[in-house]
């Protein structure tokens, strides 16, 4: 059966090296490289990342589920009781071994999708930001999505300066102090409080919620190499329909009914009424 696994996982999963430096879909596939066991995939709505020939979206600037995952293996989920799947699905033939992939509904991660999409400027996938640094567009982008790129870029350009200013504010303290400021500082902060000055006026008309950069783990900022990691690397993506089913799934997990926590139900048969 191997030769099937593989063939399957070939079907099912585009490589790292098509996926780079391509335009966000559900489906991309994420990993923490400093722990590559940290896996994630990217459930948002096709629509929500739709970019418009402008270079926008309907909403700039959202949080989009990241929903972790595992590697697992048959026999292991087969053991588990019908309620497990309520909060969690399946990928099958992950790996090119026949393992298969456990998606963890109930852990997601809300991340803005300005974090994200710095992997598009990275040959290397990852989602990281270097002050100074020149931007060259791949050639395979539409051009609503160039104008979006460039326009990113600007942005982030002055964070950049906002930030390493502000690191470089809290460089004469204690290491450890230093350290618990600024990943308490950066986890937590909100978009808007560190856009550059030309984002100010543009984010007076934009009604989605402040969001901080990522809820997973704090950004790091190598002042030497003038580096922001936010410690996210593309690398893969699950075609559809496999993704487009996950996607459903997991908007039948966000809409679920609260009948199995119903504490003034006596018994578990008062919950088929």
């Amino acid at each position: 059966m191997p030769h099937v696994w593989r063939l399957a996982n070939h079907e099912r999963f585009e490589p790292v090296e098509t996926v780079a430096q391509t335009e966000l879909q559900t489906g991309d596939i994420f990993i923490d490289p400093d722990l590559p066991k940290n896996k994630y995939i990217l459930l948002a709505q096709p629509c929500d990342l739709a970019v418009r020939l402008e270079g926008d979206r309907a909403l700039e600037r959202q949080p989009v589920p990241l929903v972790p995952f595992e590697i697992a293996s048959k026999k292991d989920l087969n053991k588990k009781p019908s309620s497990f799947w309520n909060t969690h699905a399946v990928i099958q033939y992950i790996d090119q071994e026949g393992e298969l992939g456990c998606v963890k509904f109930q852990e997601v991660c809300w991340v803005n999708l300005d974090v994200l999409e710095l992997s598009v400027f990275e040959p290397s996938s990852k989602c990281r930001y270097v002050r100074g640094f020149s931007v060259t567009l791949p050639t395979q982008l539409s051009d609503g999505y160039k104008k979006r790129l460039m326009q990113l870029n600007l942005n982030w350009k002055g964070r950049a300066e906002r930030l390493h200013n502000l690191y470089m504010q809290l460089n004469p303290m204690e290491e450890k102090i230093r350290d618990d400021v600024w990943n308490s500082t950066l986890l937590y902060m909100p978009f808007q409080s560190i856009a550059s000055e030309a984002e100010s006026e543009s984010n007076k008309k934009i009604r989605s919620p402040q969001m901080p950069f990522t809820l997973m783990r704090p950004v790091t900022y190598d002042d030497d190499k003038g580096i922001f990691d936010f410690h996210l690397e593309r690398n893969g993506r699950y075609r559809g329909p496999g993704a487009n089913r996950l996607l459903s799934a997991f908007s039948k997990y966000l809409s679920r009914d609260a009948d199995e926590v119903d504490f003034g139900k006596e018994n578990k048969e008062d919950y088929k009424s």
